[in-house]
């Protein structure tokens, strides 16, 4: 368990990162994206979250990499293109 000053520190310091993603201005969704995803809860959602990483992104992106086998990862359909 961490300290009352160490929580302290982590929460001021959370604050300040919280949002830095944000403003990526690259972004790759390749095989170590879809493997990352694959250990976490997320597993089945990876069209959700890439739509939700494009949905707050701030300012232009000037890469955009998105490699995916499509044996491993459902088609996607209308909706997820247009979201």
């Amino acid at each position: 368990m961490l300290s009352a000053t160490c929580q302290i520190l982590t929460g001021v310091l959370s604050r300040n990162w919280r949002f830095k993603w944000t403003t990526l201005s690259q972004l790759v969704f390749d095989e170590n994206f879809f493997n990352y995803l694959s250990k976490t809860k997320a597993k089945d959602n990876h069209v959700g979250i890439i739509s939700r990483i494009l949905r707050h992104i701030r300012g232009a992106i000037t890469k955009f990499v998105l490699s995916i086998d499509d044996c491993d990862y459902p088609v996607l359909n209308a909706e997820d293109v247009n979201n």
